[in-house]
């Protein structure tokens, strides 16, 4: 199950950023800026059916060069096996022997936006031609852009020369992008050891002192719990990493004993070089209205150094200190955007995480808060007593929580990626949240147009 265990992850992530100087002794992958944005591209094999059924390793991607060159872009293709679970090959329990070899049905390929190039069907070969040709055309009002798969019935020639654009340390635990970044803590993947802003040239500066996670699951006619990350269990089950992206299986295990009670989940996130993305499903086993009292809720939070009274931040959310005046005034009324944001932006850096709700979720209003208290670090950390606290007398200044007495048993499918820059582009920020606006088309292109 993929359960909470999701937003866990993806929010640690986002509230524990914070800008670092790069050291000489850590990796940088490469990094490129051009294409039709800045934005990852996955797409599923069933969404381009004329690509699929070929076999994985006789597939190349490429661009088109101004003079009509046919230029090798690093590309990814990941398979799923029939759960929708990612199949990966490496950790301490790899599922590689699920693959059949063949890029087909929920399996994905991946590519970088601006690796994309002009729609522009290649006509010089510096290597051997593709047997077969696909123009895979992006289209957004007046834009358009294009990369061009080939399969080869053998023989293809050398992938894309360029570094990888995302490395998994697992050695040091780290993933390292040219935007950022990111140390797991080694005996809890619910709290990060660090995650910086990668700037070659920049000076550290600590942003987060400490981050908290909590849930209040209050039972009608039953007892309350308190719980924190210290009483969730977590591991690294497997992961995978391409050219392109990184992926990695965590299991989350949370019990009681006395009771007998094991909630037991995991999630599947993927690293690319600006951003990452988590497709999670919430197995919710209770009915929130029927099972749990309101005031039942989860947050992820932390202490910010600086007062959140001089930060830039910007959201959609509602605000969590007015909850109860919120949920009022739509009472009974469908009150959830099928997309909700928040942006940090500084002189040197940028930080946005979107949240996509499930269908159930918008109907019954179910929405994320935003948790701000205005101020610094220093007078919230005092507040840490060992044990899980509710906001307001936790040691954290911002947080994003949900009621979780409004969550309706069964599954809800459920969306959040986040991006990070390294540089202040405000214009970017509209490329991340418009990204799915993008269309896109594969057609077989005929040998002699080639």
């Amino acid at each position: 199950m993929r359960i909470l265990g999701a937003a866990i992850f993806l929010f640690a992530f986002f509230l524990g950023t914070k800008p670092a100087f790069c050291t000489a002794n850590e990796p940088v992958p490469t990094a490129t800026f051009a294409g039709i944005h800045n934005v990852p591209i996955v797409i599923e094999a069933r969404d381009i059916g004329a690509v699929q059924y070929h076999v994985l390793d006789r597939y190349r991607v490429f661009r088109t060069a101004p003079d009509g060159t046919a230029v090798p872009i690093p590309f990814q293709i990941d398979e799923k096996d029939k759960f929708g679970d990612y199949i990966l090959d490496k950790g301490p329990h790899p599922n590689i022997q699920y693959s059949n070899g063949i890029f087909d049905y929920q399996d994905e390929l991946s590519i970088m936006g601006n690796d994309v190039g002009p729609r522009n069907t290649p006509t010089k070969w510096p290597f051997a031609r593709p047997a077969v040709l696909y123009e895979l055309v992006f289209e957004r009002k007046n834009d358009v852009g294009a990369v061009y798969i080939g399969t080869y019935y053998k023989d293809p020639p050398p992938l894309a020369q360029t570094a990888p654009y995302v490395i998994f340390d697992t050695k040091n635990d780290a993933i390292y992008s040219s935007r950022y970044l990111y140390l797991f803590n080694k005996k809890n993947y619910l709290v990060v050891r660090d995650v910086d802003i990668r700037k070659p040239l920049d000076v550290k500066k600590d942003l987060i002192a400490s981050s908290s996670l909590y849930m209040k699951i209050d039972l009608k006619y039953f007892l309350t719990f308190h719980v924190g990350h210290s009483s969730i269990e977590s591991a690294l089950d497997a992961y995978r990493v391409g050219p392109v992206r990184a992926t990695a299986r965590v299991n989350f295990d949370y019990k009681i004993a006395k009771m007998k009670f094991d909630i037991g989940m995991y999630t599947e996130v993927s690293f690319f070089s600006n951003a990452v993305y988590l497709p999670a499903v919430i197995d919710n086993p209770l009915e929130g209205k029927k099972a749990l009292n309101k005031g039942s809720y989860f947050y992820y939070g932390l202490a910010v150094e600086d007062s959140p009274a001089a930060l830039t931040l910007e959201s959609n959310m509602p605000d969590f200190n007015k909850k109860e005046d919120f949920l009022s005034l739509f009472k009974g009324k469908s009150t959830a955007f099928d997309q909700y944001w928040v942006t940090t932006i500084s002189p040197d850096y940028m930080v946005y995480l979107e949240f996509r709700p499930s269908v159930q979720m918008q109907k019954d209003g179910n929405v994320p808060f935003l948790y701000v208290e205005k101020v610094p670090a220093k007078d919230v950390v005092p507040r840490e007593k060992g044990s899980a606290e509710p906001l307001g007398k936790s040691p954290v200044n911002v947080a994003v929580a949900f009621d979780l007495d409004n969550l309706q048993k069964g599954l809800h499918e459920v969306k959040f990626r986040l991006f990070v820059e390294s540089y202040k582009r405000p214009e970017y920020l509209e490329e991340f949240k418009t990204a799915e606006e993008w269309k896109f088309l594969a057609l077989r292109l005929r040998s002699k147009a080639y």
